[in-house]
């Protein structure tokens, strides 16, 4: 009998000594894996490059992404940097070679993909122009999209929004976006759904008089969404007070910083409530 109890204790040792060693050990994977994937400081600055048109340079969306991301995250600075020109595709991009040596030089932890708004492919239906073939458009950012993942940063693809008197083509653009992105394990960045629930509202006008380009309210949206898709945070109560460097349409950003932007805290709260959905 005591040789029996001997054994299994000696066994029930030795299980015991097991399941502690396999616990520490995974632990230690966890704290390894830790060690590798988070930034090692977490001071250091998210840097954000966008690629796009006028937009994306409209009220200087990027720095109004900035300014929101210092209230929230004061201690967690933000860089961005845009290449852009007006009425230019992502084919254009690539062919001017702007885009492609940001994309090369810099340590960016995103790249945010804007193609032109009516994807640079008119379609003539019965006098009427419309769009649709994304042939393009998935071309040259199937292209950009192995160049960012070359220089180790994640590719965002920025939905943009249908002209004001054809809502229905939104349907085409998030199909397209929507598309591409889940093909290239990308990030979308929603614009145009959130456009479309916003634009519902009578009291609050997104377009300029073109009825194509964003409003202060529209760019107001542009990087609420922004916020919430890159940041995992509801953007619920930010101001509607901004300041940055003014951006001009090549990218390039003012010397000094000013008020960017000044719209109501209802206005904001509604812009906000739809964007972070």
């Amino acid at each position: 009998m005591s040789f029996g109890r001997n054994i299994k204790a000696v066994a029930l040792f030795k299980f015991q000594f097991y399941m502690k060693l396999k616990q520490l050990i995974g632990v230690l994977l966890l704290a390894v894996t830790a060690f590798f994937l988070w930034p090692k400081d977490d001071n250091s600055p998210v840097r954000i490059l966008f690629i796009g048109n006028s937009y994306t340079y409209f009220n200087s969306s990027p720095e109004l992404l900035k300014a929101m991301t210092k209230e929230q995250f004061p201690d967690k600075p933000v860089e961005t940097k845009l290449v852009s020109r007006g009425g230019m595709t992502l084919e254009g991009h690539w062919n001017d070679g702007r885009a492609l040596a940001a994309i090369e030089a810099g340590n960016w932890d995103y790249v945010v993909l804007q193609e032109q708004s009516k994807m640079a492919m008119p379609v003539l239906v019965d006098h009427e122009t419309y769009f649709g073939n994304t042939d393009l458009f998935f071309e040259y950012a199937r292209k950009f999209d192995a160049a960012i993942k070359k220089a180790a940063a994640e590719t965002v693809f920025f939905m943009t929004w249908s002209v004001v008197d054809r809502p229905e083509e939104q349907k085409i653009l998030t199909h397209a976006y929507t598309t591409i992105a889940n093909e290239l394990d990308a990030i979308l960045v929603p614009v145009g759904l959130a456009w479309d629930l916003v634009r519902k509202n009578n009291q609050i006008n997104l377009y300029v008089r073109d009825g194509s380009h964003p409003s202060e309210h529209g760019s107001y949206l542009v990087a609420s969404t922004f916020f919430s898709t890159l940041f995992d945070k509801n953007p619920a109560g930010l101001s509607g007070n901004l300041s940055g460097f003014e951006l001009a349409s090549s990218g390039e950003s003012a010397l000094e910083s000013s008020d960017l932007m000044a719209i109501s805290a209802s206005d904001a709260q509604l812009i906000q409530a739809r964007a972070g959905q």
